[in-house]
């Protein structure tokens, strides 16, 4: 599911003296839970688009697209190659039409010490970002998606990198948390709950809750009821998250998957995925953990039928 965006993020000289300069320039921002509320307190409907390339000619489609479907919440995959002024005017524009943006970035090799630098670049360019551009042209969040078991070696030492990957959300999470009034949130598998950070034996799925200001749980199941159904799979990340005073988005799945027939709504119309949806949030009306609904990702969801 991860998308590959290595080509963006290249070490350049002057990404660090953007970040030096912008941050003279800082405004204090609001607070961070302030940042990711959305308008009249209303449910969370957010889509992954993690195509840049959409600067330079689509954004502006895709803002209609997101309105036509209640969307409120762009996760918007960036490139910190491209220059501010690229993104001001879609990130101004959604916000004025009632959608919060939040940065997007990440990859597996990141949990690796050694590739922390790129990690980290990213958390800075969005900070550098926020504080040279108007508040209403702000990103609402920094937020991270590592997937490590996508690696080689999680088939060979899991609890190594498991602990490499509560290091880096805890690195990263700290970096972003530098920046008053800008989240840390992330991207997780609906699986952690059957994991431990080997190093302190902290449940994985009650260590990400506890870093994050929010995370979005990758329930990737395409029916909401019974056995191994969305509701199933994130009962116990709402339980945690309730008892942390957090909130979670649910995450579902579009784009063709082969891992099983049951993972995404690939081949399945709109309708269905709709009818599920509202299942979901209907089951999940009173959960003071639940935040709402992400959708991955933008062109698959254009492809799928009425």
């Amino acid at each position: 599911m991860l998308a590959r965006l290595d080509r963006y993020h290249r070490p350049i000289v002057a990404l660090f003296v953007a970040v030096s300069v912008a941050l003279v320039l800082f405004v204090q921002q609001p607070k961070a839970e302030a940042e990711l509320s959305v308008p009249g307190g209303e449910r969370v409907s957010a889509l992954w688009v993690w195509d840049p390339g959409l600067l330079n000619g689509g954004w502006e489609q895709m803002l209609d697209y997101a309105v036509q479907h209640s969307v409120n919440r762009i996760y918007f995959g960036v490139d910190i190659t491209i220059k501010p002024f690229k993104y001001q005017p879609f990130v101004r524009k959604a916000r004025e039409m009632g959608i919060g943006v939040e940065a997007l970035s990440g990859r597996a090799s990141w949990v690796y010490p050694e590739n922390r630098g790129s990690m980290l670049a990213y958390a800075r360019w969005v900070a550098a970002y926020n504080a040279a551009v108007e508040p209403v042209e702000r990103f609402a969040a920094a937020r991270i998606d590592l997937e490590p078991h996508q690696l080689a070696e999680w088939k060979t030492d899991r609890d190594r990198l498991t602990n490499l990957w509560a290091d880096a959300s805890a690195e990263f999470a700290a970096e972003v948390h530098k920046t008053p009034g800008l989240a840390a949130t992330a991207d997780v598998p609906f699986w952690l709950d059957g994991y431990e950070v080997p190093a302190t034996g902290v449940k994985m799925h009650d260590f990400m809750i506890g870093t994050f200001d929010e995370l979005t749980i990758m329930a990737y199941r395409n029916y909401a009821e019974g056995r191994g159904g969305i509701l199933d799979v994130v009962s116990a990340e709402l339980a945690s998250a309730r008892q942390a005073g957090k909130r979670l988005t649910i995450g579902v799945e579009t784009k063709e998957n082969n891992e099983a027939p049951t993972v995404s709504f690939y081949g399945m119309s709109k309708t269905y995925m709709r009818d599920q949806l509202l299942k979901v949030s209907a089951t999940l009306a009173n959960e003071p953990a639940f935040a709402g609904i992400s959708v991955h990702e933008y062109k698959a969801w254009t492809r799928m039928s009425p």
